[in-house]
């Protein structure tokens, strides 16, 4: 079985613990320091390796899912590759006609606004190939 490497993730998680020093972010991530040090030590699994693993072992769907979910917990957007050329003009075409249909209406909710922020992102992926 295939692993994927540890070592990405615990600097990445270093480097997002620095942003707000080890007693700030372990209290926002509802944790103790002393679980946050063994997880930077490699006593404690690393969470997001941990994710990683979880999304490598499931389906496509469930791994979409998963990322998805942090994306959206960051006020990210996530965008789904594969399919040829053709179908992701079409879908983001119909994307754009959704949005614009949202905008046209004038009730923008929190779903008409994630609409607009993936649509917009489709637009610009494609733009970039």
């Amino acid at each position: 079985m295939t692993m994927i490497p540890r070592e990405p993730f615990d600097h990445a998680l270093s480097d997002h613990i620095d942003v707000l020093g080890t007693s700030c972010f372990a209290e926002q991530a509802s944790m103790t320091t002393r679980q946050l040090n063994r997880i930077r030590s490699g006593d404690q699994p690393n969470p997001f390796h941990r994710a990683a693993e979880w999304s490598r072992l499931g389906t496509v769907e469930s791994a979409t899912i998963l990322v998805s979910m942090v994306c959206e917990a960051n006020d990210g957007f996530f965008i789904q590759e594969g399919g040829n050329d053709t179908t992701n003009i079409e879908d983001t075409i119909q994307k754009a006609a959704d949005v614009i249909k949202g905008l046209a209406d004038g009730s923008l909710d929190d779903g008409d606004r994630r609409l607009v922020q993936d649509a917009i992102a489709a637009m610009i992926g494609l733009l970039q190939k």
